[in-house]
């Protein structure tokens, strides 16, 4: 119904459009010698309606490419090369679902928050695969696979600058940036949001002068909200990811996401 109802709207439009573009470019000449009463204007609506399907594709499908959908994108049609669209329509529009819970995050004063967009996108591949019956190890493996595609460097500069806030931990600069940011992160930007603290004492941060305390999860909120908090814990493996690309390894004693009151995030060089 949801399909025929947007097929309709396109043709619509089309129409429309395609209409006042002709109107608009030959009107006066259809009009002045008549031919705007022939029959064959009745196909403009069809015309108009495969002319937006094009543009839709183009413009829609293509935003995939873009930002970490192409990362969804690239995986899913690795795994499921036949029905890979079908699914990414699926996610596309469940996102519309659970972006609503995480609407504030655009515009929060704790920029921890920006992270939601990706999650709750995240969120919705993992509803998509469970309807579809997909086991946990499944969607886990589909999902640390996208989320590798997505961080990992995609050329020697980015590699570069992902290693580069290692070397100025110790710095003037850096201790400026981490009050700065510890001053934002400490403060929810909304309840649904993320709550945390910069340590920057190089004894309770194995020496590094870096570390984190997440004391409440933005995250965990959302999929708790989905009821789908049992696999909150794979976005935590991710952070592994992320450390090993800046040259550290990250240790936790506990995370939220596993029943700890918090997420106490420490790094060590890899040796």
């Amino acid at each position: 119904m949801k399909t025929k109802l947007r097929n309709f709207i396109w043709l619509g439009i089309g129409y429309l459009t395609f209409k006042w573009l002709l109107i608009g470019t030959v009107g006066a000449y259809l009009y002045k010698t008549g031919q705007w009463s022939h029959w064959y204007f009745l196909l403009i609506p069809i015309i108009g309606f495969f002319i937006f399907k094009i543009i839709r594709v183009i413009f829609f499908k293509r935003s995939f490419l873009f930002g970490y959908r192409k990362s969804f994108f690239k995986i899913l049609k690795s795994y499921y090369p036949e029905t890979y669209e079908k699914l990414l329509d699926e996610v596309e529009q469940d996102f519309v679902i659970t972006s609503k819970d995480i609407a504030f995050a655009s515009n929060s004063r704790n920029p921890l928050d920006k992270r939601l967009d990706f999650s709750a996108y995240f969120l919705s591949l993992v509803r998509t695969l469970n309807r579809y019956g997909e086991s946990y190890q499944r969607i886990k493996e589909i999902s640390i696979e996208v989320a590798t595609d997505y961080v990992k460097p995609k050329n020697k500069l980015q590699a570069y600058l992902k290693k580069l806030p290692v070397k100025l931990i110790n710095t003037r600069l850096a201790g400026v940036v981490f009050a700065l940011l510890n001053r934002k992160i400490k403060t929810k930007g909304h309840p649904d949001g993320f709550k945390a603290h910069i340590i920057t004492d190089k004894g309770k941060t194995l020496g590094l002068g870096y570390g984190i305390d997440i004391h409440e999860c933005g995250i965990c909120k959302l999929f708790n909200k989905h009821q789908a908090q049992e696999y909150t814990s794979i976005l935590c493996e991710v952070d592994k990811i992320t450390t090993s690309l800046a040259g550290l390894e990250i240790t936790r004693t506990g995370t939220i996401a596993k029943g700890a009151s918090r997420c106490d995030f420490r790094y060590r060089p890899f040796v």
